[in-house]
C-alpha cells in the first residue's frame, strides 16, 4: 500500500518501493505498452520466458504503469496529451563512468538544463552513440516510447561500398585506427569522443545529402535520387540476389525483422565536383541480437602508416601506383545467419519481407563477411601473401623478381608494381575483375581523401589535403582569415586574461578539433602536438582553447598545399626491388624527444617521435606519458622507448617484404644521460624506480637491432611534436620533414 511496482531495466526485476519519483510529463513506455506483450518485450529486450516470469512473480498489470531506471511515470495523466508520448532529443553524450562493474553514459537532453542530464546504461547507449549523432550532422537521437535511443550506431562507421574518391566513411574508419597516435591518459576524453569529433567534422565538410526517403523525393535532385534508388534495387534483386521475399505471417512469432533505411550519398572527385548520386539500402543492424542473428564482427582494417610505407617504396623504385575498388562490395559476401528485413521505402509489397542472403551494409557482421571473402580470394586465387605486420598489405614477387604489393582498405585498393610487370599485375587484377566486377584500373591521383601528385622526373610522390583544408576553412568561416606562421603561439597558455577562461561553444570546438585530428593523422604531422593539446580539452573548452584551435586553422590557411613528400632523399640512382635480401636495402630510422613536466596540471611529459623510411616520414606520434617522469632523462627514456617500438615494427615489415634494413637502425635523441642509461641499463641509482618494461630498450640495443645516436637539440626533428616552437625553428623542422 502507498508503494509502486517498479521495473528495473538494469536487472529486469520488478520491485516494490515507496521511494519513487513520478514524472507526469514523460510516458516513455506507453506506446509500447499499448502494443501489448510484444511491444513491451521488444522495448525491454525481454524473452517470452523472462516476461512471463516477471508478470507471474509480481502480478503487475503493465498496461497501467511504466517505469524507467527506477522512476515510475504516472499513467493517470496519459490522456493529457493526445499526440502520444513526449520525445526527448539527445544533444550530446557528456560523460562516462563505471558503476557496479557496468559502463554508463551521461546524456544531455536538448531543451533541458544540465540538472536533467541522466546516466544511461551501456545497453541503451553504445560507446559510439555520440559518433552516430555527429555522423548524421547532429541529427537528434530520440528517446522514444520504447525508452531507447532510436539511432544506435552500427559496430563500425559507415563504409561506402563503391568508393574510390576518399569519401568520408573510409576516412573516418582509418582515422579511428590512426587515433592511437593521439592516445590520451585515462582521465582524458575517451577514444569514442575523439572518434565522434572526427566523424562530426568530416560529416560537416561533406555536401548536404538527404537523410530520409521523403527528404530525397522532395529535393531538387529527386529525379537523380529516384534513379539511384532504382539502380540499387536492381542490383540487390537481379544483380546480386541479395534477398528473397517471404510472407510476414509465415514467420515464427517474435522473429526479429530489421527496419530498412535508405542512405544517400554524393560522390565527388579530387576537385570537389559531384560525379554521381548514389543510394544504398541499409538494415538497421543496431537491432540485431548477438547470438541470434550475428556473432563475430571483427574485420581487418588498413593503417595509414602502411600506406605511406608503400608510397615511399614506390618512390624509391619508381613503381606504378594504381587504384581500383569493388562496387557494392558487401553484396558479394554471403550471410550465414537467418536475417529478415523490411522492404525499402518506395518498394514495399504488402505482407512481404526480405530474407537476406548477402551482407548488406548496416549488418553487424557485414564488414567481417566481406573481409573474409576478399582476403581469402587475394591470398588464395591471386597467390598474394598478407603481411603479419599489417594484414591489409599483400605482397608477391613477379616473374622478373620485383616486388608487387596491394594495399586494401575495405573495398578500396591500391596496387604497386614496376612498369615492366604491368602485364603480370593486370593478370592478377583480371581475377578481381572477374570475381568482383571491379572498376577499371586507373593511375592513383586521389586516395582516401588525399591528393597524390607525382613528379616522374624528380621521382617524388607528394601527398597533401589542400581540398580538405580549403573546405574546412569555408565551413568555419575562415576562408579569408589572417594567416599565421606557426600552429601554436609560444607562451599562449600563460596569458592571464580572465575572459579567455570563459566557456566556449563546445559543439563548434569539437567539430574543429575533429577536422584537425584527421589532418594531423593523414598528412599534417607538424600540427600533431597542437591537436594533441587541444583534444585534451574537449570536455570543457574555454575561449583560450577556441582561440588556439582557430589559430591552427589560420596556420593551415597559409599552408594549404604543404604535405608529405616521398622520394626526395633517394638520390639520383633508381632503386630496384629485385635480388637477394642483402642486395635490396632500405633505411629505417627515428627521432625521439620529450618535453619534461611542462603541463602544470598533472606534470606529465609529452613524448614525440617520428619514424622514417628512406628518409621519408611514415609515422609519428605526440602523446602525453602515462606516468610522471622525475627527470628529463626519464622522460626522454619513455619517448625513446616508444620510438624504438615503432622502428622494430618497421624493420619487421621490411623483413616480411624480403627487404634488408641496415644493421642497427638509428634512433636519434638529444639527451646524453638517456643514451648512457639505454646503453648501460635502466636500473641505475637514479633510474631504479623506472618500470622494468623499459629494460627492453637496453636489450634491443645490445642485440644490435637499433643504434642510439646523439643529435643537438637544434637538429632534433621530433621537437616539433613535443612543444610550441618559435617560427624559425618550426619552419626549419617542417622543411626537413615535409614539402617546405
Amino acid at each position: 500500500q502507498n508503494a509502486a511496482n517498479v521495473l528495473l531495466l538494469s536487472t529486469k526485476k520488478i520491485i516494490c518501493s515507496r521511494d519513487v519519483t513520478y514524472r507526469s510529463d514523460s510516458f516513455s513506455f506507453m506506446r509500447a505498452i499499448q502494443l501489448g506483450d510484444d511491444g513491451v518485450r521488444d522495448a525491454l529486450h525481454f524473452s517470452d520466458a523472462e516476461l512471463s516470469a516477471e508478470q507471474d512473480h509480481a502480478s503487475v498489470d503493465l498496461s497501467s504503469s511504466s517505469a524507467q531506471g527506477g522512476r515510475a511515470d504516472d499513467s493517470s495523466s496519459s490522456d493529457e496529451k493526445s499526440d502520444g508520448p513526449e520525445e526527448w532529443n539527445v544533444e550530446s553524450i557528456v560523460a562516462q563512468r563505471k558503476r557496479n562493474g557496468r559502463t554508463e553514459y551521461k546524456v544531455h537532453w536538448a531543451g533541458y538544463g544540465s540538472e536533467e542530464d541522466t546516466w544511461e546504461p551501456e545497453a541503451e547507449v553504445d560507446k559510439l552513440a555520440a559518433m552516430e549523432v555527429w555522423m548524421s550532422q547532429r541529427k537528434p537521437l530520440r528517446r522514444s516510447s520504447r525508452n531507447r535511443l532510436d539511432a544506435l550506431p552500427e559496430t563500425r562507421p559507415p563504409v561506402d561500398e563503391d568508393s574510390s574518391d576518399g569519401e568520408s566513411e573510409p576516412q573516418v574508419h582509418m582515422a579511428m585506427r590512426a587515433l592511437l597516435n593521439l592516445q590520451l591518459p585515462d582521465e582524458q576524453p575517451e577514444h569514442s569522443t575523439l572518434m565522434g569529433a572526427v566523424a562530426s567534422a568530416i560529416a560537416t565538410l561533406e555536401q548536404r545529402t538527404p537523410k530520409t526517403y521523403r527528404e530525397a523525393m522532395a529535393s531538387p535532385d529527386a529525379a537523380q535520387w529516384t534513379a539511384a534508388l532504382k539502380k540499387e534495387y536492381e542490383s540487390c534483386t537481379t544483380g546480386h540476389h541479395v534477398w528473397s521475399l517471404v510472407r510476414r505471417d509465415q514467420l515464427p512469432k517474435g522473429t526479429n525483422i530489421l527496419p530498412c533505411k535508405e542512405v544517400f550519398k554524393l560522390k565527388v572527385n579530387e576537385h570537389g565536383q559531384v560525379t554521381e548520386h548514389k543510394a544504398r539500402f541499409t538494415p538497421k543492424g543496431f537491432r540485431q541480437k548477438k547470438g541470434v542473428d550475428f556473432f563475430d564482427t571483427y574485420a581487418r582494417t588498413g593503417q595509414y602508416k602502411t600506406l605511406r610505407v608503400a608510397l615511399s617504396l614506390a618512390a624509391k623504385w619508381d613503381h606504378e601506383i594504381a587504384q581500383f575498388d569493388v562496387p557494392t562490395a558487401f553484396l558479394n559476401a554471403d550471410v550465414e545467419e537467418e536475417i529478415y528485413m523490411d522492404l525499402p521505402e518506395g518498394f514495399e509489397q504488402p505482407g512481404m519481407v526480405c530474407k537476406l542472403h548477402k551482407s548488406l551494409y548496416g549488418l553487424k557482421q557485414a564488414p567481417r563477411n566481406w573481409d573474409r571473402l576478399v582476403h581469402g580470394f587475394i591470398t588464395g586465387d591471386m597467390k598474394f601473401k598478407a603481411t603479419v605486420s599489417d594484414p591489409s598489405l599483400y605482397r608477391k614477387r613477379s616473374r622478373s623478381g620485383r616486388l608487387m604489393m596491394i594495399f586494401r582498405f575495405v573495398d578500396d585498393m591500391q596496387g604497386f608494381y614496376h612498369a615492366e610487370d604491368a602485364a603480370e599485375f593486370q593478370e592478377s587484377v583480371a581475377l578481381l575483375q572477374q570475381r568482383f566486377n571491379i572498376k577499371k584500373l586507373n593511375t592513383a591521383s586521389w586516395m582516401l581523401g588525399m591528393r597524390i601528385q607525382r613528379d616522374r622526373k624528380a621521382r617524388t610522390i607528394t601527398l597533401d589535403q589542400e581540398l580538405y583544408v580549403t573546405t574546412a576553412l569555408k565551413r568555419y568561416g575562415l576562408q579569408q582569415c589572417r594567416t599565421v606562421s606557426t600552429p601554436e603561439a609560444v607562451g599562449a597558455e600563460h596569458d592571464a586574461n580572465p575572459s579567455l577562461d570563459l566557456p566556449a561553444d563546445r559543439q563548434r570546438y569539437m567539430e574543429i578539433i575533429g577536422t584537425l585530428i584527421y589532418a594531423a593523422i593523414s598528412t599534417r604531422l607538424e600540427i600533431t602536438h597542437a591537436v594533441h593539446y587541444l583534444a585534451s580539452h574537449m570536455q570543457a573548452p574555454t575561449h583560450r582553447h577556441m582561440q588556439a584551435a582557430e589559430r591552427v586553422l589560420r596556420y593551415l590557411s597559409g599552408t594549404k598545399e604543404v604535405g608529405l613528400v616521398f622520394g626526395s632523399r633517394n638520390g639520383s640512382t633508381v632503386g630496384d626491388s629485385r635480388g637477394r635480401r642483402a642486395q635490396v636495402q632500405v633505411d629505417v630510422c627515428a627521432f625521439a624527444d620529450a618535453d619534461w613536466a611542462n603541463d602544470k596540471g598533472d606534470r606529465r611529459s609529452i613524448s614525440g617521435w617520428v619514424a622514417k623510411l628512406n628518409g621519408d616520414p611514415v609515422s609519428w606520434s605526440s602523446k602525453k606519458q602515462r606516468v610522471v617522469a622525475l627527470s628529463t632523462c626519464e622522460a626522454e627514456l619513455y619517448a625513446e622507448s616508444a620510438a624504438i617500438q615503432e622502428v622494430l615494427w618497421l624493420r619487421g615489415l621490411m623483413e616480411e617484404l624480403g627487404l634488408s634494413t641496415q644493421t642497427g637502425s638509428l634512433v636519434y635523441g638529444d639527451n646524453q644521460s638517456t643514451l648512457a642509461v639505454s646503453h648501460n641499463g635502466v636500473k641505475g641509482e637514479r633510474t631504479k624506480h623506472v618500470d622494468v618494461k623499459y629494460h627492453f630498450v637496453t636489450e634491443t640495443v645490445e642485440r644490435g637491432a637499433v643504434q642510439l645516436r646523439w643529435v643537438p637539440t637544434t637538429q632534433q626533428q621530433a621537437d616539433i611534436l613535443t612543444k610550441a616552437l618559435a617560427a624559425p625553428v618550426f619552419e626549419l623542422f617542417r622543411k626537413q620533414l615535409m614539402t617546405r
